[in-house]
């Protein structure tokens, strides 16, 4: 069974590169991913949706809710994001509290860019 879930895995993430967009399960109700660096796969998945191209998309910066790793991750993205022609991009502020006070810090920082 772990050897065809795998499989099933590595052939999303093939897709993913590719500039696909691909369904995934969540806990409570269906996802739709892509990569969020390639312009062309997310504004598929606003096609997707029907939504207009300037409503709001989220990108997660860790898949395990690890503050350190996403507080890592997040100039590399921002920059990435930004390279690929994105005109704004917005973000919501966490918790004030430990790793939190970092990253919000470096939120705001990337916002004068």
């Amino acid at each position: 069974m772990i050897n065809i879930v795998n499989k099933e895995v590595l052939k999303a993430f093939k897709y993913i590169q590719k500039g696909g967009v691909i369904l995934y399960p969540t806990d409570t109700i269906w996802g739709i991913g892509c990569d969020a660096t390639n312009c062309k796969a997310v504004e598929k998945i606003y096609r997707i949706k029907k939504r207009k191209i300037n409503s709001k998309n989220y990108f997660f910066l860790s898949k395990n809710n690890n503050l350190i790793k996403a507080a890592r991750n997040l100039y590399p993205l921002i920059r990435k994001i930004k390279n690929k022609g994105y005109k704004k991009i917005a973000v919501e502020k966490i918790p004030n509290i430990g790793i939190g006070k970092t990253i919000n810090d470096r939120l705001e920082r990337a916002s004068k860019y």
